[in-house]
């Protein structure tokens, strides 16, 4: 941790987030399981499963606090957040066994009023401070469709739907 991380997070903080942090995971779907309980790089829950990249590295997991984190940084302005979040992006992908092949960053665009109503890209914040001895950010995936907010959407399948052609490579 350092001073500037420190200004936004108090010591309980720290602690309740850390519960969400590290931990062994599946390094194919993010899910926790233990590294021996892996078969091929894929635990029991994603087997059979077809994944369309070749590895993650998972800075957190997606349950309290961590995602009131994440939220209060996209919905309510909380912009500051993003020292919080390189750090630990910037402490999970070092140890990622494709580190070293990582040419571009490519942050998730948002559509064009999304942005003017909220006033900046989340993701874009974040990639801009990832640290890494070559890659670049790349910013040619584009949106080129609004979407219905993926938070307001119950299933896997219905974000899906969601997002479905809503992206092109500019």
């Amino acid at each position: 941790r350092t001073a500037e991380v420190d200004k936004f997070l108090c010591q309980d903080c720290w602690d309740e987030l850390s519960e969400s942090l590290g931990g062994d995971y599946c390094p194919s779907c993010g899910r926790d399981v233990s590294r021996y309980g892996l078969v091929e790089n894929h635990c029991p829950n994603c087997i059979n499963e077809q994944f369309y990249f070749d590895s993650i590295a998972r800075a957190g997991i997606y349950a309290p606090p961590f995602r009131e984190m994440i939220l209060a940084f996209k919905l309510s302005d909380k912009t500051e957040l993003d020292v919080i979040f390189s750090l630990l992006v910037n402490s999970a992908l070092p140890v990622a066994a494709f580190f070293d092949e990582i040419d571009y960053f490519v942050p998730v665009p948002i559509h064009w009023t999304r942005r003017l109503t909220r006033g900046f890209n989340q993701s874009l914040l974040i990639a801009k401070k990832i640290e890494h001895p070559t890659a670049t950010i790349n910013t040619d995936l584009v949106r080129i469709r609004r979407t219905i907010k993926q938070s307001l959407l119950s299933t896997d399948r219905q974000k899906l739907l969601n997002v479905r052609d809503a992206f092109a490579v500019r």
